[in-house]
This record gives structure tokens, sequence and C-alpha cells, in this order.
């Protein structure tokens, strides 16, 4: 008895657990930022983003590893040989003599490369055996315990400083261009959030509009059944009742599939929820002097023209340098010594010296030296003018869009206007139909004009927060918290 009134009791308030589950689910609302927020940090778009991020950043991390000194091991255990070889003897011939040998060798070095001079340094140590099989067996150790080095070009590019330079700037993009992603997709998500939000709006004006033709349908028939209207007017209505059933059919499937694409952007699981009446913002007082200053610190498009800057002149430099004198420097001292065992190989150790000056330069090339020079310089003066040029433009562009922004913030105030007097007009249209003063024409009059004004009203304010988003991504810059914009690479 008892155990069966403890499963009861545990069944009943499961049931009450699964239904306020689903009540709060179903009373889920959203708002736009909320939605932005959700498709920034946890939506696949976003993901995508921070991967591309990553992959620039670890790959910047890989050249900045490279500049630090690198530790390497090299080694070859056994080269065996045993051929017939032609070998020299005391007085200068060859004889062909069976040879059967093995060499081994093992080293480490570490190299440091000189971003300064665009050289670089080694310091090595290495252990070296020949072992000899057959008659004549015997070994022998060599050794350099310490060997410094330096290799340096002269008169050359300085490709290491060229490329610290390059993947500075190109760090500096990256971050940016993912800041600008993290941006469109806010832009995505305004796009299809009010999709979401007409398509709701749709639904409850059809189903007003079912509930008002369903009325005005019957009250026309009592009439026509008195002989106040005619049978004409009668089938108006129950036209416009059937039109206003199939709309509220369609504006529940175009619910459906607009959820279905919000809810992907926003990487959440359940439809079940609804979104909240997105309002005006009053955040859009721009200082248009300040929206350019932080557009052309923070777009990425500025990186990107400095970069083609730099690879101009890089260019430029280096065809000059390639037909000119270079020359390169290399040297190096340490100890080496050899012996028949590895103690004595390090005893009475011997200077060991090598230096070598390799020199180049064009003699005659039929001026393509100057054709090539003068083709670097044009490369760099069309790379300057286009920069030039896309900067321009960037200013037009941010200048015309603060100008609409101010225009649609207009347009806000007029478009909520008209869609109350239409909804008034059409409440006393209704009206006065209700009572036999006017025709059933004017009634659908009103509410097409009705319906109208509400999708204009709609359509203003999702050009309002799309273009607000778009300001967000020109600049970079929170208008509203009055800071940079940046987004957590971690997440």
């Amino acid at each position: 008895m008892h155990i069966r009134l403890y499963y009861t009791i545990c069944g009943i308030f499961i049931l009450f657990l699964c239904a306020s589950l689903r009540l709060c689910a179903q009373n889920t609302v959203l708002t736009l930022k909320e939605c932005v927020r959700l498709a920034q940090t946890q939506g696949p778009s976003a993901e995508i983003a921070r991967s591309a991020y990553r992959n620039r950043f670890h790959r910047y991390e890989s050249f900045s590893a490279g500049l630090l000194p690198q530790f390497s091991l090299e080694g070859t255990l056994p080269n065996i040989t045993r051929a017939i070889n032609s070998i020299p003897q005391p007085d200068g011939s060859l004889l062909f003599r069976p040879q059967s040998q093995a060499q081994s060798s093992a080293g480490i070095n570490i190299s440091q490369q000189i971003p300064l001079t665009g050289g670089q340094i080694f310091i090595g140590s290495s252990m070296s055996r020949i072992d000899l099989f057959g008659e004549n067996a015997s070994k022998l150790w060599s050794v350099s315990p310490l060997v410094l080095g330096i290799s340096q070009p002269l008169f050359q590019l300085n490709s290491v400083s060229w490329d610290i330079r390059q993947q500075e700037i190109m760090i500096d993009m990256a971050r940016k261009q993912f800041h600008e992603a993290m941006e469109d997709i806010a832009m995505d998500v305004v796009a299809r959030f009010f999709d979401v939000y007409l398509a709701q709006m749709n639904v409850e004006n059809a189903r007003l509009n079912v509930i008002i033709n369903d009325s005005t349908y019957r009250l026309s028939q009592g009439r026509y059944t008195v002989g106040k209207i005619a049978e004409n007017d009668m089938l108006q209505n129950e036209l416009s009742l059937l039109n206003a059933q199939m709309s509220l059919s369609t504006a529940q499937l175009d619910v459906l599939n607009a959820k279905q694409n919000l809810t992907l952007l926003l990487g959440i699981s359940t439809n079940n929820y609804t979104i909240e009446s997105p309002q005006n913002s009053n955040v859009l007082r721009i200082d248009s002097a300040l929206a350019l200053e932080k557009a052309l610190s923070n777009r990425s498009e500025i990186k990107n023209f400095e970069l083609q800057k730099l690879n101009a002149e890089r260019f430029t430099t280096q065809t000059t340098l390639n037909n000119s004198f270079n020359a390169t420097l290399s040297a190096t001292v340490g100890l080496n010594q050899t012996a028949q065992t590895v103690p004595s190989a390090f005893n009475n150790l011997l200077d060991r010296q090598t230096f070598s000056l390799q020199i180049g330069m064009p003699l005659f090339q039929w001026g393509r030296a100057t054709h090539d020079k003068e083709a670097a310089q044009a490369e760099e003066q069309r790379t300057t003018l286009n920069n030039t040029l896309q900067i321009h433009l960037l200013r037009q562009e941010l200048t015309n869009h603060i100008q609409r922004m101010i225009l649609l913030d207009k347009q806000i105030i007029i478009a909520k206007k008209t869609e109350e007097i239409a909804q008034k007009r059409y409440e006393m249209t209704k009206n006065r139909y209700l009572i036999g003063k006017i025709d059933i024409k004017d009634v659908l009059l009103a509410q097409s004009e009705k319906d109208a004004a509400f999708r204009t009203y709609a359509q203003t304010l999702r050009d309002f927060w799309t273009g607000y988003y778009r300001l967000r991504r020109l600049t970079l810059y929170d208008f509203e918290e009055k800071k940079m914009i940046e987004y957590d690479t971690r997440m």
C-alpha cells in the first residue's frame, strides 16, 4: 500500500517536472542581442572564424619560434661501404682496390639568425668514426668538440628583417579579420532574427485577420439572409476569409522555416522559443570624425594595404640588390683532432679555421637590370595609388553609411507612427462596416494598408539594426560601450 502510494507520488512529481520544463522551454524569449551573443559564442560560424584565426596564430608562433636559437642533432649510424673503388696512389696514379668500411658520425648544433644583419651564427660539436675491415682492419676517431661559425650575406636582401615586418602585419590583420568575422555573424543573425520576427508577426496578423474575417462573414450571411446586402458582397467576405486562412497556414510554415535557419546559426538544439520585438536604439549619436578615425585604424583592409605596400617595397629592394654587387662571408673557428681511441682524440687538440668570401656581380645584361628596376618601381607606384583610392572609397562608404543610419533613425519613428495610424484607421473602418455605414471594399482596403504599414515598419527596423551592426563592422568600435570591439579567440 505504502509502496504504491510512493510510486504514485513519484509519478505525479515527474509529470509535474516535465510539464514545468516544457512550459519553461515554450516560454523562452530571445532578444536580438541575446541571439547575437549565442551565435558569437557557440554558433558554427563563430567556431569556423576561431579556427581560421588559430591557424594564422599558430603559423605566426611557429615563425617567431624560428627566430629563437635552434637546436639540432644529426648523425649517420652507420654508412657501410663494400665495393671496388679507384684509389689514388703515392705517384698520382689510380688503382682499383676493394674497400670495406663503415663510417659513423653524430653532431649537435645550435644556430641563431641575426635579424639586424640577416646573417646566422652557429656553434656545434661533432664526432665521427671510420672502421676499415679486412686484412688491415683499423678504426679511427675524429672529434670537433667546439666549432663557432658565422654566415653573413653582404649587399643582399635581409629577408629575415622583411619577414618579421610581414608576419607582424599579417597576425594583426588576422586578429582584425576575426573580429570582423564575428560582426559578420551579428549581421547574419539580424537578417535571420527579423525573418523570424516578421514571420511571427505575420502569424499573429493572419490569425487576427481570420477572426475578423470570420466575424464579418457571419455578419454578412445574416445581412444577406434579410436582404440588406447583395450576394456579391457576401461572397467577397467569404473569399476574404478563405484568403486569410490560407495566409495563416503559409505564415505558420514561414515561422517554422525561419526558426530552423536561426536555430542553426545560434548553435542551439530546440525551436521552442519566441523572440522579443526589437526596438529602436538611442546609441547612434555618431561622431563622424570618430567613426572615420576608428575605421582607418581598426579595419583589416588598412593592414592589408600596409602589407601590399611592404611587399611592393620588398620587391623593389630585392630587384635592385639582385642586379648589383653581392657577397657572402663564411667563417668558422674551433678545435679538432683524430686518434684511434676516443680519449686520445681529445688530447693535444688542434686549431680549426675556415674562411671564405664568395662574390658575384652581373657585368652586362642588355638592359635587363634597368627594366627590372623600372617594373618594380611601377608596381610599387601602382600599389600606392590603389591603396590611396581604396582608402578614399572607404571614407566615402563610411560617410554614406552614417548618413543612412541617421535617416533610418528618423524613418523608424515615421514608420511606427504610420503603423499605429493604419491600425487605428482599420479598427474604425471595421466598426463602421459592422454598423452598416460603409462597404466591405473599404474594410479590405484598410486591412491591406494596415498590413503594408506593419511590413514597412518591420523592414525599417531590420534595415536599422543591420546598419547598426554594419557600422560596428566597418569601425570595429562599440559606440554603445565606447570601446574597441574585441572577442575572445580561445572559446
